[in-house]
């Protein structure tokens, strides 16, 4: 089933308790700020959590990530060089030569170097961000 909400007037995502105007206006002055943080997203190789699309940053460590957010409460894991949604018994079985490296069932060394070039490429050639600023201010209602 469909989960989606939006507004019935403007068609746009909902917004309760604002007006469409007033979301109209914000979403035109925050667009640009919202593309700028996809591009640092993409220039620090931050990922987004694959349930809740919260940027991650892997410091140090393994590739087999657990989502800290409000939402996921540490209960998502996924891979951090492919973005793939992992059990807890995929630790070891999706990466075939250990966590460390940055190679998975799903992607080479190679590959992984070369899609973060690539996203870092798309997000600034398309001028448009992946998760807006309104999207992020409404969930903290």
């Amino acid at each position: 089933q469909c989960t989606k909400t939006f507004c019935p007037r403007c068609h746009k995502e909902s917004h309760r308790g604002v007006s469409c105007l007033a979301f109209a206006n914000f979403k035109q002055e925050h667009d640009e700020d919202d593309q700028q943080f996809e591009e640092l997203l993409a220039a620090e190789n931050f990922v987004r959590c694959p349930v809740c699309g919260v940027a991650v940053e892997r410091d140090s460590g393994c590739n087999y990530m657990a989502c800290f957010s409000g939402q996921c409460r540490r209960k998502t894991f996924f891979c951090y060089i492919c973005g793939q949604r992992l059990t807890r018994n995929d630790h070891y079985a999706h990466f075939p030569e250990g966590p460390y490296r940055d190679l998975c069932a799903n992607a080479t060394e190679e590959e992984y170097h070369a899609s973060r070039a690539e996203r870092l490429d798309r997000v600034q050639a398309s001028g448009k961000p992946a998760a807006g600023v309104w999207e992020w201010a409404t969930s903290l209602l």
